[in-house]
């Protein structure tokens, strides 16, 4: 591919999408053997947090701080006001810098659905191991032992678990 070569000349067509001209803007040109860029800059990273909702703040509370832990993420910010509503937890690596955010909403707002699920980074296998034990041990339920799922690729060592409130939660670590 040549300096300077835009991705529409590489590939030979406009890519699919990028008619709009604010999506055109960021059409990316070739430097060096690299994409780069052009025109304004968004947000690299694609999502800024997620939260669900739990039915006890407090017992769901406990049990992230437990199986969080071994994967390196602590509680970032807490909104507990006893009594109150819409009551909220937040966890990540760095203080006020939730990532993932725990609210308490009636039974009736909680779970979308067997369909989703949420995937928790580990930095090792044994950090996915004690994840899973952890949870296991203060009454998850089992949803897939920590192994490697082919079926996601060669190096996709992870494991499943249902929280107290039926989230479909997953650690998942992948092996270099």
């Amino acid at each position: 591919m040549a300096y300077g070569a835009s991705l529409e000349s590489w590939l030979g067509a406009s890519p699919r999408g990028f008619e709009s001209p604010i999506l055109r803007q960021q059409m990316p040109t070739v430097i060096g053997g690299h994409f780069s860029f052009q025109g304004p800059r968004y947000p690299r990273k694609m999502i800024h947090h997620i939260s669900i909702g739990v039915s006890e703040i407090n017992a769901s509370g406990a049990f992230y701080d437990a199986i969080l832990k071994p994967l390196g993420y602590i509680r970032v910010f807490e909104d507990l006001r006893p009594g109150e509503k819409h009551q909220a937890i937040g966890y990540g690596s760095e203080i006020d810098e939730d990532k993932f955010t725990i609210k308490e909403r009636s039974s009736t707002e909680l779970s979308p659905g067997p369909g989703f699920h949420l995937a928790f980074s580990a930095h090792t296998k044994e950090a996915v191991d004690q994840w899973h034990a952890r949870g296991i041990e203060i009454g998850a339920l089992n949803r897939g032992e920590p192994k490697i799922w082919s079926d996601f690729g060669p190096n996709y060592y992870a494991a499943y678990l249902v929280d107290p409130d039926g989230w479909q939660i997953e650690a998942v670590y992948k092996m270099a």
